[in-house]
């Protein structure tokens, strides 16, 4: 019984927090054993030397979904202007509605493991349909295209999904993706979508704010140099830095979906985070930020972390709101 209000007060919180200035969440607790743990690992093992030699197909990536996911879920691959698309729906239930994910990897490496098993999580969890693109990767490919391409994706959900019930999710890169995306749609003419939720969101592929060297200290993944070659090679032109659809932060912000972003303390990309938060609560615009001050890079997609858990519900809550997207604001 208490658990059930203590979840309906969650609920009602972060939808009041939806229709006035969004909700600002500060995770209160010392990072969790586990997840000192991997980033004690990470450090020992030097995850964050060099690596841009290894290219998109490093040994990291896992491009179709895992084979065992196939036994769980409905999954339908098929192929959208040559490229795969991942359909994923639940197996016993009609879904109320669709998320259209956008992975991480800087715009230069495939989905991973750690994303498949998330968007598992999803589906077992939350009554939705999936739509996973395989968006073009630099550097065969760049910025232009994949904007193309993913609007694209939105276009053709739209035949089968009312506008409302569709949400734009993506981690990383696929964070900024999918604000860059909901701009484009706007740009377009196009419905918005039910909300835009982004999982330590890359904002700024310029990577210029002075925090990101504070932050690089305590940070136990992200390589700045990578993150600036990878940035370069999707981008083309250093002057392509600043392009809305590439880096959003310099974007136009009205007009779009709810939006909610999840992001760690120790993540360079927080510096932009908060800048945009800065941003959209000096417009007005209603934004939700649920800020974790001890952890790392995409710790959401982790299973094993508490906190993790405790991102996931929370994440589960925004997708049980009903759309407000279509508002006057």
């Amino acid at each position: 019984m208490f658990r059930t209000i203590f979840l309906l007060t969650i609920f009602l919180l972060i939808f009041s927090g939806l229709k006035a200035q969004g909700i600002d969440y500060v995770h209160p607790k010392k990072a969790s054993f586990q997840h000192v743990s991997i980033c004690t690992v990470f450090k020992i093992i030097g995850l964050k030397k060099d690596k841009e030699n290894k290219g998109p197909d490093n040994f990291y990536t896992r491009k179709k979904p895992l084979k065992r996911l196939y036994r769980k879920h409905r999954i339908m691959d098929d192929k959208f202007e040559g490229r795969a698309v991942y359909h994923f729906v639940p197996k016993e239930k009609t879904a109320q509605k669709h998320v259209l994910y956008l992975h991480g990897g800087a715009y230069t490496s495939n989905f991973m493991k750690q994303h498949w098993l998330f968007i598992s999580k999803l589906l077992r969890k939350k009554n939705v349909a999936i739509t996973a693109p395989d968006y073009p990767l630099a550097p065969e490919s760049d910025w232009k295209k994949n904007i193309a391409f993913v609007l694209n994706c939105y276009r053709n959900l739209l035949k089968t999904t009312a506008s409302e019930n569709i949400i734009f999710m993506g981690d990383s890169a696929g964070g900024g993706l999918s604000l860059a995306l909901a701009m484009a749609v706007r740009d377009a003419g196009l419905p918005q979508p039910g909300q835009i939720i982004m999982l330590a969101p890359w904002l700024d592929l310029q990577m210029r704010n002075p925090e990101i060297e504070k932050l690089e200290k305590k940070d136990p993944m992200l390589n700045i140099a990578d993150v600036k070659h990878s940035a370069m090679s999707y981008a083309v032109e250093e002057a392509n830095l600043t392009e809305p659809y590439v880096s959003p932060i310099f974007g136009d912000i009205n007009n779009l979906a709810p939006m909610s972003i999840f992001i760690g303390g120790r993540d360079v990309l927080k510096a932009d985070t908060e800048k945009f938060r800065t941003n959209c609560k000096a417009a007005r615009i209603p934004i939700n930020y649920f800020y974790y001050p001890k952890m790392m890079h995409v710790w959401m997609l982790a299973s094993f972390f508490p906190e993790s858990k405790k991102a996931f519900k929370q994440i589960g809550s925004l997708i049980d709101l009903k759309s407000n997207s279509h508002e006057k604001r």
